[in-house]
């Protein structure tokens, strides 16, 4: 599966401009955009796709944000590769819609698994949202 990548960070500010989805849709944002900002209209949908692997017991977990927050979870799936090897690694991706109205959070995710006891996070991911009329 080919990954789309990201239009470009906008020098030095960390906030991201418009990368799109392959389908058209919102903004696509990957690992390598953790830290940064995202800057979205109301409304507007946004994905995160990130490296997994099911075959080893880790996948990404939403934090529960700060109330209110910027955005509304849509879906998220995991999507495998094409192949026939055994513990191949896919991507998680996750489908995120703006609030109707200016709000700023973050959203944090962590990569466990979640029977380990307490569960470490072996990746974070982290993202300020910011929605602006």
């Amino acid at each position: 599966m080919a990954a789309v990548v990201l239009a470009g960070v906008l020098g030095g500010c960390g906030t991201v401009e418009s990368g799109r989805s392959a389908s058209g849709g919102g903004q696509v944002l990957t690992e390598a955009d953790s830290g940064t900002e995202v800057l979205l209209a109301p409304g507007e949908h946004f994905e995160v796709r990130l490296e997994s692997n099911a075959s080893t017991g880790y996948r990404w977990k939403l934090l529960s944000p700060l109330e209110p927050a910027p955005y509304n979870l849509v879906t998220s799936d995991y999507i495998g590769t094409e192949t026939s090897l055994v513990g191949a690694a896919g991507t998680e991706v996750w489908v995120f819609e703006a609030v109707n109205e200016p709000a700023t959070g973050e959203l944090r995710m962590v990569f466990v698994r979640p029977f380990d006891d307490p569960p470490a996070p072996a990746a974070t991911f982290e993202l300020t949202v910011r929605v602006e009329a």
